[in-house]
């Protein structure tokens, strides 16, 4: 099995483990679950330099992408990441609702 594999597959199970107790904000097995997810996001923080500051995270596969989900100043931001580890930045405008690729400042 290849890394990428890997990952969406502990993702997949992670999730479907995390499912059933969703909304139990005060459980154990909840937060142990999200650390887990939460050490996945880290480690292609890491991995791919996404300078992502906050891994308190929604990571999911999304067809056959990763997909971390979170908000920011800049309002609602997706990040996909696609077998070849390659990163598509996505930004949902939070007044228009329109979805397009974040744009990276210029230095």
């Amino acid at each position: 099995m290849n890394r990428f594999d890997d990952l969406m597959q502990r993702v997949k199970l992670l999730n479907a483990q995390l499912g059933p107790v969703e909304h139990h904000l005060g459980s154990e097995l909840r937060q142990l679950l999200h650390d887990k997810l939460w050490a996945v996001v880290e480690e292609l923080n890491h991995t791919l330099n996404l300078s992502l500051d906050n891994t308190a995270l929604d990571l999911t596969a999304d067809g056959d992408r990763l997909r971390i989900h979170f908000w920011s100043e800049d309002g609602e931001l997706n990040i996909f990441i696609d077998r070849s580890f390659t990163v598509q930045r996505d930004k949902r405008d939070p007044t228009t609702g329109s979805v397009g690729p974040m744009r990276t400042p210029r230095a």
